[in-house]
């Protein structure tokens, strides 16, 4: 039977990557740092997600998985050639030597793939080091890895939604994540024969599509977060559809489009199918909390995130990048109610600018607050 190992049972994990794998066919083997929670949800027969469509609920019941121990993982990691990582970039170092622990004990014969679904740019790379590291007086399991092994960024196309309070009742440990829930992989690092999943799709522009999600993507869905906030908004969807905010949203999302078609070579069809995609997601009226989504604000507005970053690529392809100045002015008033620093402390202790060496972004930056 087809198996598939997903470390990290949170609602991406057990939500997205379970539910598409599971409806495929695959037996699922969850690890947690929280086993407590698989143990009782296997106790209750399984967990459901509801995949919503314009806030109608369509469930699907995972009934059967496996529970890996934490003393049983690199066993684990050995044995599944599936295998997803659904976790923070802070769990990365622990993963990776566990991987690199299996790497020595197996007999070298499979081809394994670990697919990082993590919104963290680079992500491939920070991994590849952990597991170099530790390798790195083991020349022969080295270079099995290094030939090998792939470690494959993977675009998750769908998020997590809150449960509806008679969902959350009746269906413990219930996932709702949006509706054409899809994942996109980077079919160049995976070794081996790529599995046939459906709405699974392997890519050759994997790291332009991450820089895209993340800096057009991403970088808007948290704009209409930090303005609605300081609007008093609930839902990130009132932001969206709000006359005098939309406009604001779509030139910040054009900006950083611009600068990243100008950076990547993306297939003119499969770009347009990306951008009619987004911009349906501006009419759905989903519930999704804007409260939700500004979780980690600072992280959001660090030097390389999903408005500095963009921004500083906006610059350098001769792009004013106006409008994400203001979802980034909006994102320091947020974090200055927060916490009294002045906007001049926030530019540089937050967003990583030097008044003189950004002078531009930083002054643009500055002024758009002003205007708040």
């Amino acid at each position: 039977m087809k198996k598939a190992l997903i470390i990290g049972a949170g609602n991406i994990g057990r939500g997205v990557v379970g539910y598409l794998l599971n409806r495929d066919g695959y037996k699922l083997s969850f690890y947690d740092v929280h086993p407590e929670h698989l143990i009782e949800m296997k106790n209750l027969g399984g967990y459901s997600v509801f995949v919503d469509d314009n806030n109608r609920q369509t469930e699907f019941h995972v009934s059967d998985f496996l529970i890996i121990d934490s003393d049983k993982l690199s066993k684990a990691l050995e044995e599944h050639d599936f295998i997803f990582c659904c976790v923070y970039e802070g769990a990365f170092k622990s993963i990776a030597e566990n991987l690199a622990r299996a790497i020595q004990d197996c007999e070298k014969n499979n081809f394994k793939n670990v697919m990082l679904c993590v919104n963290s740019l680079g992500a491939p790379q920070k991994f590849v080091q952990y597991i170099s590291e530790y390798l790195k007086n083991d020349p022969l399991s080295l270079d099995y890895f290094n030939e090998k092994v792939g470690i494959n960024q993977v675009m998750v196309l769908s998020a997590a939604l809150p449960l509806p309070k008679e969902l959350s009742e009746n269906y413990p440990y219930a996932v709702m994540i949006t509706a054409n829930p899809h994942l996109e992989i980077d079919g160049i690092t995976f070794t081996g024969k790529k599995p046939e999943i459906l709405d699974v799709e392997f890519v050759d522009d994997a790291e332009g599509r991450i820089y895209r999600k993340v800096y057009v993507g991403n970088m808007r869905h948290t704009m209409a977060a930090f303005i609605g906030v300081i609007e008093g908004l609930t839902y990130i969807y009132e932001s969206q559809q709000d006359p005098r905010i939309r406009p604001w949203l779509e030139k910040a999302f054009d900006e950083a489009h611009q600068a990243i078609k100008a950076t990547y070579d993306f297939d003119m069809s499969e770009d347009k199918y990306w951008v009619d995609y987004m911009q349906e997601k501006l009419n759905q009226d989903i519930k999704d909390p804007i409260e939700r989504v500004i979780a980690n604000p600072e992280l959001k507005l660090g030097p390389s995130e999903r408005f500095i970053g963009p921004a500083k690529l906006c610059l350098k392809k001769n792009i004013l990048p106006m409008y994400i100045a203001k979802g980034t002015a909006y994102g320091l008033k947020y974090l200055q109610k927060k916490d009294q620093r002045s906007i001049d402390e926030l530019l540089a202790e937050v967003c990583g600018l030097n008044k003189e060496n950004d002078f531009v972004l930083y002054q643009l930056i500055k002024k758009q607050t002003e205007l708040i």
